[in-house]
């Protein structure tokens, strides 16, 4: 008998498929009604108009797949080691080229990747995810700490983590920011710049208070 892990495993691998499908049809349909004559000099609004369709399109599989595959990986393998976890690997691959904004297929994969032994293809992903979403702070971090763990090399993190202090830098939310500053933090020690460390703390007990200040929902009421 297939346990539930395994039919929501070959749900998601049918999705993969249909998704695929959807969108090579849409490809085709938005070619369709683009002449030749239309794809040069006036018809260059009906090509944007039909790549933001095929855009738009992209996202909304990228974002139907990695929700799909998110919650079975907090749900049947939960207690399960990140690194057999190469079963969402063929996920992340379409996802990342679908949608390269979606910043948790990176993360996830590469240590995925990593923790199999493929240290170097591990960092590539990771690389890959900075280089699509340069003012991601969770990007830079990330692969500061790779570097900083598995390569055991502050010096080379210690670019890559001062970058994810910049100002420009964004954070999905005050949890993800104290993680990724808590990094930052212990490669600016490994390289004696304890200076540099003791203001990322200082701005982590900022961020530790904010957190603690904001109110929180009452289940079931979005209150």
């Amino acid at each position: 008998m297939e346990s539930g892990a395994t039919r929501s495993r070959i749900a998601t691998a049918a999705l993969v498929v249909v998704l695929l499908a959807t969108f090579a049809v849409g490809q085709i349909s938005a070619d369709s009604i683009i002449s030749p004559a239309e794809r040069s000099g006036a018809g260059d609004i009906v090509g944007r108009a039909g790549y933001s369709y095929l855009s738009g399109l992209r996202t909304f599989a990228a974002a139907v797949l990695w929700n799909r595959m998110e919650p079975l990986q907090h749900s049947y393998y939960e207690d399960m080691p990140l690194d057999q976890h190469l079963f969402v690997l063929p996920t992340i691959y379409i996802v990342t080229r679908l949608d390269p904004t979606l910043l948790d297929p990176y993360y996830v994969g590469s240590w995925i990747i990593a923790r199999n032994g493929k240290i170097q293809e591990g960092l590539d992903l990771a690389r890959q995810g900075m280089e699509a979403n340069p003012q991601s702070g969770l990007m830079y971090a990330s692969y500061a700490q790779m570097l900083f763990i598995l390569e055991h090399d502050p010096k080379a993190a210690l670019p890559y983590a001062r970058k994810a202090l910049e100002p420009q830098m964004t954070w999905r939310s005050l949890e993800e920011q104290f993680e990724g500053y808590a990094v930052v933090r212990d490669i600016l020690e490994q390289n004696g710049m304890t200076t540099e460390a003791d203001q990322v703390q200082a701005e982590m007990d900022r961020i530790a208070r904010a957190i603690d200040s904001a109110p929180s929902l009452v289940p079931g009421t979005g209150q």
